[in-house]
């Protein structure tokens, strides 16, 4: 999820043109402040139990990416093996 941190400074033109290049790059349309997304949850009746930075070493985002990367690099070659095996069709 795409989230605005807590020393965003929307008065700081730095910030606004690295939030808008980033936005251009993740497709991003809107972005909220984690606790608008908790309040509406709350409203809608779930309760959160964790609300904090999802990186592992607390605030930087490459070991997730790497993981991520892992991921979807290994399946990629998984589902082109397979499609070059004729088990699943090509257009995968």
């Amino acid at each position: 999820d795409w989230f605005k941190l807590p020393g965003y400074d929307p008065t700081d033109s730095h910030h606004r043109k690295l939030l808008a290049d980033v936005k251009a790059v993740i497709g991003a349309v809107w972005t909220p402040a984690p606790e608008e997304y908790t309040s509406a949850l709350e409203q809608a009746g779930f309760t959160v139990l964790s609300s904090k930075e999802a990186s592992a070493d607390g605030g930087h985002q490459y070991p997730l990416v790497k993981q991520a990367e892992f991921f979807y690099e290994t399946s990629k070659v998984i589902v082109a093996t397979l499609a070059n095996m004729g088990l699943i069709p090509r257009h995968f």
